[in-house]
């Protein structure tokens, strides 16, 4: 792939995922739309609290190359043991791209595999590795 076509391919996908969006499970009940330069709805920034910075990340499709549901699920395992581990918290979510059907492009389909959107507590003495 030369320079140029790989500059067009990260323009392509940097305007893709900007015109995602992401549903995030709220504690409590309920499902939230995160968008990619918006606040963050009144639910998640009460969640969020006086941290005031929360990471939306998932551990499907590195690089936004397409992996199976069953490695993405198993990557996402990791990621949640690790966030875990390392003092962590979460909320379930799933990312939709503009003309998929269904969970997002980077986890098709299977419905286990979710994104997280999680927080880091101020109080952790470890660093993620």
């Amino acid at each position: 792939m030369s320079v140029a076509e790989s500059i067009e391919r990260i323009h392509a996908l940097l305007a893709l995922y900007r015109e995602s969006h992401y549903d995030v499970e709220i504690p409590g009940g309920g499902t939230v739309t995160l968008r990619i330069g918006a606040n963050a709805p009144p639910e998640v920034a009460r969640w969020i609290g006086a941290n005031q910075t929360a990471t939306y990340l998932t551990a499907c499709n590195p690089r936004s190359q397409s992996l199976s549901p069953k490695e993405n699920e198993q990557r996402l395992d990791r990621l949640r043991q690790q966030v875990r581990e390392h003092g962590g918290e979460y909320l379930e979510g799933a990312g939709h791209v503009p003309g998929e059907n269904g969970a997002s492009r980077a986890c098709s389909s299977a419905a286990s595999a979710r994104w997280r959107s999680m927080r880091w507590s101020a109080n952790t003495s470890r660093t993620p590795s």
